[in-house]
């Protein structure tokens, strides 16, 4: 299954902890609160994870790599500026097309395809 992580942001409510460090790799219990993300995906089955990147990204690229490390495939979408949740989506339409969601209003236990055109 696939999934995104929104990742672009500078963080700003974060300050000062994220001058220099992207907020994705703001360390809690000494590890980076992305990892978290990345695992928890992992665990609920996911293996294509696609993530937006904008402020510091390169730190992002450099700490996960590939996502090998944590058995996932990790993709990047380098933003040249900040286009919003909805934009960020837009830009990675082909990975988007197939990205499983949750119903969670009618029925929980089942999954569908977002439809994106």
């Amino acid at each position: 299954m696939k999934a995104m992580i929104l990742a672009a942001g500078v963080g700003s409510r974060l300050d000062p902890l994220t001058r220099n460090v992207p907020k994705p790799l703001v360390p809690i219990l000494n590890r980076p609160v992305m990892e978290y993300l990345v695992e928890l995906l992992k665990k609920h089955g996911f293996d294509e994870i696609m993530v937006n990147l904008h402020y510091l990204g390169d730190q992002i690229v450099q700490y996960f790599g590939d996502g090998s490390r944590w058995g996932v495939k990790i993709h990047w979408s380098h933003e040249d500026r900040l286009w919003g949740d909805a934009g960020s989506l837009k830009r990675v339409e082909d990975f988007s097309r197939t990205i499983p969601y949750r119903h969670r209003r009618r029925r929980p236990d089942r999954y569908g395809s977002v439809q994106t055109g």
